[in-house]
């Protein structure tokens, strides 16, 4: 799903966004940390959205890759949980997060059910 993720970006590029670095750089991080002021760069560069609305799809865009490379990590709820830190635990990520109170519904299960959400709230074709 890493494709989704350069779709993404390459959608942004050509909206003119600038600091193609940052850009860049999110999109070839093999981590997840120190993204955040990255992302909020990116944010304050749109001008047709509220920002709020932009660090949602930024975030989407790491779970959704997050999620399509899980099995290359041991420690991949820790990394949802450093997303779900970075954007200030966001109450649509309650049930990703392994330390937050149980929704009943397994992680893994509630991770698959944002991701439909989201690509659906965004107009993405997911598999």
């Amino acid at each position: 799903m890493y494709i989704l993720c350069i779709r993404i970006l390459n959608s942004i590029l050509q909206e003119g966004i600038q600091n193609f670095d940052l850009i860049l750089d999110l999109a070839i991080s093999e981590a997840v940390k120190d993204i955040k002021s990255k992302v909020q760069v990116l944010a304050n560069l749109e001008k047709n959205e509220q920002t709020d609305v932009i660090m949602d799809k930024w975030r989407f865009a790491m779970l959704l890759q997050l999620y399509f490379k899980r099995d290359q990590y041991t420690n991949v709820y820790e990394k949802i949980a450093e997303i779900g830190a970075d954007f200030n635990h966001p109450k649509d990520m309650d049930g990703l997060i392994y330390y937050f109170p149980s929704t009943g519904i397994s992680i893994e299960k509630s991770w698959a059910n944002y991701i439909k959400e989201q690509c659906k709230r965004f107009g993405i074709h997911c598999p």
